[in-house]
């Protein structure tokens, strides 16, 4: 193979990494299951805003609990949008998800799944990972 060619696949692949870590800051708060907690409410508020948790366009819940509000992160946006995820106000949640400092926010959850009713959506895998 020519030089210029590995060179080119060499150079693709670095670009394609570095593009891959720079979506989610290296500030970002990690799903911690030490942190991790169930939780009951009701929807108070849908809303999407740039997220340092999910490293772009992130959907968010504000959930009043017999606690207060708690403000649930999702995932990106567009995640909820392909698989056809969708929230309201007044929606009942069971919410399972790590607890977690997001910005100045220090009530927040990393939501892990959700079941409302009978349907459950999941946005990150057993060990945290995030499945977008």
């Amino acid at each position: 193979m020519p030089w210029r060619f590995i060179l080119a696949v060499g150079i693709l692949v670095l670009l394609t990494v570095t593009m891959a870590w720079a979506q989610v800051p290296a500030s970002a708060p990690k799903y911690d299951h030490g942190n991790e907690v169930t939780i009951r409410g009701v929807v108070q508020e849908v809303k999407d805003f740039q997220c340092p948790a999910s490293g772009g366009m992130g959907a968010h819940l504000v959930v009043k609990t017999d606690k207060g509000l708690v403000t649930v992160h999702l995932a990106l946006s567009k995640f909820l949008s392909e698989y056809g995820f969708g929230f309201a106000k007044g929606d009942e949640v069971q919410i399972v998800g790590a607890k977690a400092k997001v910005g100045d926010d220090e009530n927040a959850i990393l939501a892990r799944k959700i079941e409302r009713g009978n349907q459950t959506f999941t946005f990150r895998d057993k060990n945290g990972k995030p499945l977008w």
